[in-house]
């Protein structure tokens, strides 16, 4: 997922994270990279779009729930102000 984000592809890491979620649902880094992710794919129209918001929200949420830390949940609002 990381190279994918490099390469300028979210929409891979996306996917990519989505199947490491499956794996650790409790790793709130990872539900922290999926809504960057998802903030960063380029909706191909309005309900994309929508969704992709939506998606991200809810990762938001989770890694929020999930951190233990003060520094990790600083970077989850973050994410969720831009």
């Amino acid at each position: 997922a990381r190279q994918s984000m490099q390469t300028n592809n979210p929409r891979d890491a996306a996917s990519k994270l989505i199947s490491a979620i499956a794996l650790a649902p409790d790793d709130a880094k990872t539900w922290r990279d999926l809504a960057r992710a998802a903030l960063a794919v380029q909706p191909s129209n309005s309900q994309e779009g929508a969704t992709l918001l939506r998606d991200a929200a809810s990762a938001i949420y989770n890694s929020y729930q999930l951190e233990r830390t003060t520094a990790g949940r600083a970077e989850t609002l973050t994410i969720m102000a831009r």
